[in-house]
């Protein structure tokens, strides 16, 4: 008996944490928005094809069949509009001020409301005019409850779901860089064009790289003190990019070298040239494009 008053005594301040506490961000996003606005209507309309509330059957009669699906159309366009209208407010608001599941839960009870007010005014007006609107009410109520908590259900569950496969794939992402090893001006980690590692070299040993189509050729010095290649699926604008200070020095549309490899920058007729500290390997050309950035490099390095 006294962890039962204990329960029912502590179950209110618990409530009342709950609901002040600050809602996901995804229930605002813009994309989920449009994804719920969709699901609704798509929703309402299969739901009134299928159940036929509001006493469809009598307005079949009524008003005919061509004439009773523009009034639900209409219906189902009414709730898409007040909901579209309330979910922008929603948004505008909780980018400054973040609501609390106290006040979404509210919020969602005033679009029932003024739904269910809405379209109560359309039944009453297409119904026989002995019937009361108090009397449509409380039908139309009911129906835009059952209409509208599926869908309010189901999209908070998804967006929910989603949200934390994000998350999941986040921290798995977190543990691979963790397991990786780690890029620094002392280790250049060459990965290919799908984010996977598949070479590693220290910055000591490597000496350019070159491009062909649609893939890179490393060439580095291997534990024999011998120069080796290696293929690799990727770009050098992705080298360019993964290491802006490491000393790796794009030269040439189809080179980058490693500037603490370059032994001699040579000028002749046909242009400027690099002579890498490794005989077996040609000198690489300088293109028109990166000729002043290579001269004014060599200048200041060698003040």
């Amino acid at each position: 008996m006294a962890y039962c008053h204990k329960f029912f005594i502590l179950l209110p301040s618990f409530i009342f944490r709950e609901m002040t506490k600050k809602i996901p961000r995804f229930l605002t996003e813009k994309t989920n928005t449009v994804k719920f606005l969709l699901f609704v209507t798509f929703f309402a309309l299969t739901f009134i094809i299928i159940y036929k509330p509001f006493g469809s059957n009598k307005w079949l009669t009524l008003i005919g069949r061509d004439a009773y699906m523009i009034y639900m159309s209409l219906l189902v366009f009414i709730g898409f509009f007040i909901l579209a209208i309330s979910r922008l407010f929603m948004y505008i608001i909780n980018k400054t001020q973040r609501l609390t599941y106290l006040y979404y839960i509210l919020w969602i009870i005033a679009e029932v409301i003024v739904i269910a007010f809405s379209c109560t005014i359309v039944a009453w007006a297409i119904r026989e005019r002995q019937t009361h609107f108090y009397e449509i009410l409380p039908r139309t109520f009911f129906y835009t409850i059952s209409i509208l908590l599926i869908p309010y259900t189901l999209s908070w569950l998804y967006f929910s779901m989603k949200e934390n496969e994000k998350v999941i794939k986040q921290i798995t992402h977190d543990e691979e860089l963790k397991d990786e090893p780690v890029a620094s001006k002392d280790l250049i980690n060459f990965k290919d064009e799908k984010g996977n590692l598949r070479l590693s070299v220290k910055l000591d040993h490597l000496y350019y790289i070159e491009s062909a189509n649609n893939y890179i050729y490393i060439y580095y010095e291997n534990n024999k003190k011998e120069l080796s290649k290696s293929t690799l699926r990727s770009s050098l604008k992705i080298i360019e990019e993964s290491f802006p200070d490491s000393g790796l020095i794009r030269c040439h549309r189809s080179f980058i070298i490693n500037f603490k490899k370059v032994k001699v920058l040579r000028k002749e007729k046909d242009g400027l040239f690099i002579e890498l500290d490794s005989d077996g390997i040609s000198d690489i050309p300088v293109s028109k494009t990166y000729v002043e950035e290579m001269i004014k490099l060599f200048s200041k390095h060698s003040v």
